[in-house]
């Protein structure tokens, strides 16, 4: 999975967050925020692990580019957990060291629709 991961774009790189937490998939997680602070991916993967689900209301990501290096993706969804429903918007930025290079998770939202 990592080279898939490496060769996709933000907007793949944040549907796969999602997915990847719906279906509780913590190694998937892990790929995804690598190059994080490991304390700050290990408290990622917590608070994903409380989710119950997420159910997403569009078509997918909106992807946005601030130039070659920098990237956000931004997705609308619904989320259940402990039996509360929480319409969230996920925001994702990402940055890479050069234009050939992987993107990399640098940041994870997620905040009131």
């Amino acid at each position: 999975m990592r080279p898939y991961f490496e060769s996709s774009g933000p907007a793949l790189l944040a549907q796969s967050m999602i997915e990847a937490a719906n279906h509780r998939e913590a190694e998937i997680v892990r790929l995804l925020t690598k190059g994080m602070p490991k304390e700050r991916s290990s408290s990622l993967i917590r608070e994903l692990n409380a989710v119950t689900a997420i159910r997403t209301e569009d078509a997918g990501p909106k992807e946005t580019e601030d130039g070659a290096l920098n990237a956000c993706a931004e997705w609308k969804a619904v989320v259940y957990r402990n039996r509360e429903k929480s319409d969230l918007v996920f925001r994702f930025a990402y940055f890479r060291q050069s234009p050939l290079s992987p993107w990399r998770l640098r940041e994870m939202t997620a905040d009131p629709a």
